[in-house]
């Protein structure tokens, strides 16, 4: 949340589903307040029917699944998709075209890369922390912008209709 609180003019993040950034306190309010003061939120995340999913997740692992995976997905793409709605400086896109190999974050300060390993829960991979001066930076923005250039859509209401929405549960 830290990384949030502190930026002013750009939140891009990238992952999996996206999901720990939601259990922070107060991250959707957080979220509406910087769009609302002009900063640009992008948030990209894997599509549940991306044909690659099944190929990255290790249902070795303990604890994981692909339909656990497809289910936080699933939850956490409506979760975004309800926050763009509510304001313009929020962007969301899913990955159907390329593959995910990593978590980013960017702000205007810092970006924060978490490679995807094959043999580790995502939170047991390692982080690596760069300042925004730092050509380790651009690499961070080169790979956010080339996979939500290749998922670009044309607006929100093609976005939507681009995002399954899941299943009420009783």
């Amino acid at each position: 949340m830290q990384l949030l609180d502190d930026t002013k003019d750009t939140f891009e993040i990238m992952g999996l589903h996206l999901g720990p950034w939601r259990g922070g306190t107060g991250y959707r309010d957080t979220l509406l307040k910087k769009a609302e003061s002009g900063c640009k939120v992008r948030a990209l995340l894997m599509h549940e029917e991306n044909p690659m999913l099944a190929q990255t997740i290790n249902e070795k692992i303990p604890e994981v699944s692909i339909k656990m995976i497809k289910r936080e997905i699933e939850e956490n793409s409506e979760f975004y998709f309800e926050l763009a709605k509510q304001n313009p400086n929020i962007m969301v896109r899913q990955i159907r075209q390329g593959l995910l190999h990593c978590q980013t974050t960017r702000t205007d300060k810092c970006g924060v890369y978490v490679p995807y390993l094959f043999s580790r829960r995502r939170r047991n991979c390692p982080l690596w922390h760069c300042n925004a001066e730092s050509p380790f930076y651009s690499l961070v923005k080169e790979e956010f912008a080339s996979l939500w250039q290749r998922n670009e859509t044309k607006s929100v209401e093609s976005a939507e209709a681009n995002h399954k929405v899941p299943k009420k549960r009783k």
